[in-house]
């Protein structure tokens, strides 16, 4: 639905828009703009994440967006209660959050996060969201290090990191080495780019001392990660040093799979799995079976013999 805000009013080719959780978004008026597609469709984000972050939200003191586009991950944060900077290069996505962002927690940061100070250039997408660094792109944009953009008190509550820079996931975690070794926040990082997998950034993260996770969609719950993706639709993954993910666990945020018994009957382990009074760890682990007891049911494909 459209939201009326007389202090930051939307322009005749801008909707401005409420989104589930309370998150706010400034986008143009054209259903060629993926985001703006996406949350008319749905008021919500397309990622299974999105529900998990409204989750977290709450217990979120202080976070970065790292390529925050139209600020979706930012707005949910602070709609949540966290304080927010939220780092967007390209000029037209920064004002866009300014005015969206004003009065509230969040705070438009306008510069490119990489390894060292300086410029790049910048563009490549007609739309605007979805650019990135690009030797003929259309503007040239100002490069710091996180170390030196994220001030030292806000530094000091940093509980969640979301890193999404279209290939510069490694080169923004060089340059804020320090502050995520110090605030140990939740990491959240983009690992697929078109049909292509980059761990890279999560090498970057586990060299730092944080492990690998993914999302549970079903359950809301982050489990351990593999070595590679845990399906052909996982787009994201998490990273958290043991203390933190300790912490998440003691909240019911993130568990270790616990495969209790050998039950093969997948519709009772999806029933056991739905069951909200049993611990997160044997849910997860009922639900992970389920799919596998799913996957023997079917077997291998029949193949067509002529008659």
């Amino acid at each position: 639905m459209l939201y009326p805000v007389p202090m930051t009013p939307a322009r005749e080719d801008e909707l401005f828009l409420t989104l589930a959780g309370g998150a706010k978004a400034l986008v143009p008026a054209d259903l060629r703009v993926l985001s703006c597609f996406v949350f008319l469709e749905q008021e919500d984000w397309f990622e299974a994440e999105a529900a998990f972050v409204r989750r977290l939200s709450g217990r979120v003191r202080a976070a970065i967006d790292v390529g925050a586009n139209f600020g979706f991950y930012a707005s949910t944060l602070a709609a949540g209660g966290a304080g927010v900077l939220a780092f967007e290069p390209h000029p037209v996505l920064a004002e866009k959050l300014r005015r969206a962002f004003a009065g509230g927690r969040a705070r438009a940061v306008e510069s490119a996060c990489g390894a060292e100070t300086g410029t790049m250039r910048f563009g490549g997408h007609a739309h605007v969201e979805g650019s990135r660094r690009a030797d003929d792109g259309a503007c040239t944009v100002p490069v710091g290090r996180l170390d030196d953009l994220v001030p030292r008190e806000f530094a000091a509550t940093l509980d969640f990191a979301k890193i999404d820079v279209e290939g510069g996931e490694v080169a923004a975690i060089a340059g804020g080495h320090g502050l995520l070794r110090a605030a140990e926040p939740l990491v959240m990082v983009e690992i697929k780019d078109g049909t292509e997998y980059d761990f890279a950034a999560l090498d970057a993260l586990a060299a730092l001392g944080l492990a690998r996770y993914r999302l549970l969609p079903g359950l809301n719950v982050l489990v351990p990660m593999g070595d590679g993706p845990d399906g052909p639709n996982q787009i994201i993954a998490f990273a958290a040093t043991p203390a933190r993910a300790a912490s998440l666990a003691e909240a019911g945020l993130l568990c270790a799979p616990r495969f209790d018994d050998p039950l093969d009957d997948p519709y009772a382990l999806w029933d056991r799995a739905r069951d909200p009074r049993r611990d997160p760890g044997g849910r997860a682990g009922d639900l992970l079976r389920c799919f596998g007891a799913f996957a023997r049911l079917r077997g291998p494909a029949p193949s067509l013999q002529p008659i």
